[in-house]
């Protein structure tokens, strides 16, 4: 135990509990355990008494029905990533780099530490657009992380060839690809998911040391291959590549063929997948009147907004342009603009821009913004919409709604203090938004 000659020079003085704590770990005050960590079995002690009050597992370790004795093996965690555990337990602070995210995954994952868990996890969903989402996607599903997961899929969704074809996708895991098989929304064709499907069994094969013939890819494949959508193969492609193979039995090559023509159940599923750009896109108007009020603005108009579940923002409605002349037949046209659309993560960060072209009509109420591709939004999740370059004369909304449903989802605004123009939730330029579900 460390003694002090003078209260001036305590080590305690001006520390904060946390402080003490971590001081007393650094300098091996009081431990009583010892843990051996990794390969070379570094020794670390520590304090039974706060790591069993963080973690459970080390609660049990220490106090359950046959508690550990003497020193502790941990072999299958490195001394640095285990130090990051301790820090996180002494002081409730956890740094995440992309060198450590995987080990403290696991590390956080054994001993139940979701706080750190969390913040591997949110590391993890900030890297699914500019990383791997094919290395993610793994993650996720190794760690059983629903919501990475989701975003994984909805990227991989979009960029489905690119994904598909990439290197990684032959060493992706059979329940990671059967994820991607399952859904409804791959932006590719189905004879590249049937391509796909044969490299990576192949490649399967190849790791197993098996021959590449029918009968081993049918065994790797196993319920995959029925999460292929044969009767939308090109069937040049199929006759040639596939077919020689023998993958398929004799009855199943019958039912690929006659499914499209026959109202009986079929083996293999025949409706096309649809990429998010080919969904159903519903309209969600806020205002309850319009008001024939000039405004000419290159400023900025902002709304917050939150969902309470997941959509596809694909778009913005604005009011359009108001002019002196009577409604003409066919409408017309004042000048073309491009706006730029984005959107903001609750720290105020971007998280979507796009220049989104306008073609100002006179005399239309409301005309419909496009972004370039759709964005997801997450659910209960803020976000702030800002729509720059709205430079014409236009309609204004008044009377909006704070809360509108539509199509199951709720939408929640609230003002933003982004917004130079006068836009809030009651009254402003943006009228409304363009999602799929």
């Amino acid at each position: 135990m460390e003694t002090t000659t003078s209260d001036n020079n305590d080590w305690r003085d001006d520390k904060s509990v946390l402080q003490c704590l971590s001081y007393m770990l650094k300098h091996e005050i009081m431990c009583d355990v010892i843990f051996l960590v990794g390969s070379e079995k570094k020794a670390i002690p520590a304090h039974k008494t706060i790591l069993a009050s963080r973690s459970p597992v080390f609660y049990t370790m220490f106090e359950g029905s046959l508690p550990e004795k003497g020193e502790i093996a941990v072999p299958d965690i490195e001394e640095n990533t285990f130090r990051v555990l301790l820090q996180y337990i002494y002081c409730d602070e956890v740094n995440v780099t992309s060198e450590n995210m995987q080990n403290l995954l696991y590390a956080s994952d054994k001993y139940m530490l979701f706080k750190v868990k969390s913040e591997c996890e949110q590391r993890l969903k900030e890297t699914v657009t500019t990383s791997d989402p094919l290395k993610t996607l793994q993650t996720a599903m190794e760690f059983s992380m629903e919501e990475l997961k989701l975003e994984s899929i909805s990227y991989i969704e979009k960029n489905a060839w690119k994904c598909l074809f990439s290197e990684r996708a032959l060493k992706l895991s059979k329940e990671c690809v059967e994820e991607i098989l399952k859904s409804d929304y791959l932006s590719c064709t189905e004879t590249d998911v049937c391509q796909f499907i044969l490299e990576w069994s192949s490649y399967q094969c190849t790791r197993d040391e098996k021959e590449v013939i029918g009968k081993n890819i049918r065994s790797a494949l196993k319920d995959l291959l029925f999460l292929v959508r044969f009767p939308l193969i090109e069937k040049e492609y199929f006759v040639k590549n596939f077919m020689p193979l023998k993958i398929l039995k004799e009855e199943e090559i019958i039912c690929m063929f006659t499914a499209p023509f026959t109202d009986e159940s079929s083996l293999f599923n025949t409706i096309p997948r649809t990429p998010v750009s080919e969904r159903t896109l519903y309209r969600l108007e806020r205002h309850r009147a319009i008001d024939s009020l000039r405004r000419n603005t290159d400023k900025i108009d902002a709304l917050g907004i939150q969902v309470d579940k997941p959509i596809w923002f694909r778009g913005v409605i604005i009011y359009g342009g108001y002019g002196n002349q009577s409604v003409s037949d066919p409408p017309c046209y004042i000048f073309n603009m491009t706006s730029s659309v984005s959107l903001l993560n609750s720290a105020g960060e971007t998280c979507y821009e796009s220049k989104a072209p306008i073609v100002a009509m006179e005399s239309s109420e409301t005309q419909d913004v496009y972004i370039n591709s759709s964005f997801q939004l997450k659910a209960n999740t803020s976000y702030t919409l800002l729509v720059k370059n709205i430079n014409f004369t236009s309609y204004f909304g008044k009377d909006c709604k704070t809360t509108c449903t539509s199509n199951g989802v709720t939408f929640t605004f609230r003002n933003s203090p982004m917004c130079t123009t006068g836009t809030n939730t009651n009254k402003g330029q943006i009228a409304g938004l363009l999602f799929s579900i």
